[in-house]
């Protein structure tokens, strides 16, 4: 998983190829699961969709037989991503709310952030702009909670959605910059939790304030705290 964060899906993969093998001539069907779990988070955030699912599914059905339910959100939350990026937003949701269901069972507060995040990007793609932002404004304030800034950056270019959706491009261009800030803080790699959603916010930055608004907007968030974001966007 450092190397996922790292942006080394090669070593990412043959890390949990060799991890998976080695689990299952031990007969460790928990470990089994949790490299098939990093094969399939490897392959969706390479894009290649069709090998990512049945990864994934099959981590899920393992797991299953462990009776360890508590993986249960995050895996439902690693399909619903997805189906979030190969345009089944419905499916997208129906996961999210599952693993939300989930996570709440086990009192689970990084999986109820990350899934009421995915949430609000399955919405937005369905034109649900009120309850997006509702999402990604708890989704923001339960990361910060925990301290866990990474997937901070998937709410603010989710926020940056809502305020293109609304028009206000100069703000949606701020947050589009404190996205890649934040990245740049943690020296992480991590692609938009929604690529096509993200390109059509970027698209609608552009076309109403020009192609060099979001490089001087970088510039403009080094100097505006995370708080002072996300109070604007609302």
């Amino acid at each position: 998983m450092q190397a996922v964060h790292a942006g080394d899906l090669v070593r990412t993969e043959a890390l949990a190829a060799e991890a998976v093998e080695i689990f299952r001539a031990l007969k460790d069907m928990r470990n089994t699961a949790e490299g098939l779990r990093a094969l399939g988070t490897a392959a969706a955030m390479r894009q290649d969709y069709g090998r990512a699912t049945p990864l994934l599914e099959q981590s899920f059905a393992l797991y299953r037989e462990t009776g360890d339910e508590r993986v249960y959100p995050q895996l439902l939350a690693h399909i619903g991503f997805v189906a979030l990026n190969t345009g089944d937003f419905l499916r997208a949701r129906q996961l999210c709310l599952q693993a939300l269901e989930s996570a709440r069972r086990f009192s689970d507060r990084w999986a109820i952030a990350m899934t009421t995040m995915l949430m609000g990007h399955a919405d937005l793609a369905m034109g649900e702009v009120e309850n997006a932002q509702d999402c990604f404004q708890k989704g923001a304030v339960m990361l910060q909670a925990i301290g866990n800034p990474l997937y901070l950056s998937w709410c603010l270019e989710g926020l940056a959605g809502v305020a293109a959706e609304r028009g206000r491009c100069q703000i949606a261009a701020q947050l589009c910059a404190a996205r890649d800030v934040v990245l740049d803080r943690l020296s992480a790699v991590l692609p938009p939790a929604h690529r096509a959603g993200y390109r059509q916010t970027l698209e609608k930055i552009q076309g109403k304030l020009g192609a060099s608004c979001v490089t001087a907007a970088r510039e403009a968030a080094q100097d505006i705290s995370l708080d002072d974001l996300l109070i604007l966007a609302q």
